[in-house]
């Protein structure tokens, strides 16, 4: 199984400037939770920003694995089923590139709703076009207050 996990504005932006856009420690408790002991998957400008994490490992999908796996998601071959059991079990934690190139690869993934705008305006936003199963109905929710909900999305076996 391939999980993911982000928190979003309410216009589904992540970040400014190569900085998160919410630091709740709450959600970041969450995340921490949720990725202890599992490898992390992370685009390279992501990784950059990243602080140092304990028990876990972070893989960084550089230009030349990303190209690899774009090239097995076009063409459908062994080489996508290989690309997708290399993928199984860890965690993709963005950002929006890797998102959108991973997306049809992704069986779950945990999004932090925040309610309120965030103190900076987004410059880079979650691909939600690329995760069309995503819809509230199909939802569950894990944590719920009044800052922000996170709610597990998965994908229905018919892919959406």
């Amino acid at each position: 199984m391939i999980s993911a996990i982000v928190a979003v504005s309410p216009d589904w932006g992540i970040g400014c400037g190569d900085e998160l856009l919410y630091k709740d420690m709450r959600d970041l408790y969450f995340f921490a939770g949720y990725c202890q002991e599992k490898e992390l998957l992370v685009g390279y400008r992501t990784a950059q920003t990243l602080p140092k994490m304990t028990n876990r490992a972070v893989t960084v999908l550089d230009r030349d694995i990303l190209d690899l796996i774009q090239l097995a998601s076009m063409d459908g071959t062994v080489v996508e089923i290989l690309t997708r059991s290399w993928l199984s079990n860890k965690v993709l934690i963005g950002g929006a590139k890797t998102y959108s190139l991973l997306a049809k690869n992704v069986d779950q993934i945990y999004v932090t709703h925040f309610f309120n705008p965030p103190e900076k305006q987004a410059d880079v936003f979650f691909p939600i076009e690329d995760y069309p199963w995503i819809v509230p109905e199909n939802g569950v929710k894990i944590v719920s207050n009044k800052e922000f909900e996170i709610v597990l999305y998965r994908r229905s076996r018919d892919g959406i």
